[in-house]
């Protein structure tokens, strides 16, 4: 069955595997400390990026643009979380920015044609 699909190339093997851990440290954070209002939206988003990256590694041709937009989700609720509670000295803003600049790259490695099976492997 997955002989017949075709495999990801590299940077995009690279960029689900970052993702899947960032991930997975954010769901077992929002566990760890329960989940709210706020948080519920991050889990949902976590959850969305997790199962589409299982999805686009098995080779599932729309789980690459699930992904991006569930990485628009997360991008949207950091940036309202940065302009409510952040100001312009916080300790966090540094960390933040590094957060949001892993998913822009992640979103645009997803996105571009390196996210595409390799045309050698294709059906």
């Amino acid at each position: 069955m997955s002989a017949d699909r075709p495999s990801p190339r590299w940077p995009l093997r690279v960029t689900l595997s970052i993702l899947l851990v960032i991930e997975v440290v954010f769901i077992i954070k929002i566990i760890g400390e329960g989940i709210s209002g706020g948080s519920a939206v991050l889990l949902v988003a976590s959850l969305g990026i997790v199962l589409s990256c299982v999805l686009a590694w098995r080779g599932t041709s729309w789980a690459r643009w699930s992904i991006v937009a569930f990485i628009v989700l997360r991008l949207a609720h950091i940036g309202v979380s940065m302009a409510a509670h952040f100001s312009p000295d916080d300790h966090r803003l540094p960390g933040t920015l590094i957060l949001v600049a892993i998913y822009v790259a992640a979103g645009a490695v997803v996105a571009s044609p390196l996210g595409r099976p390799a045309a050698g492997a294709a059906r």
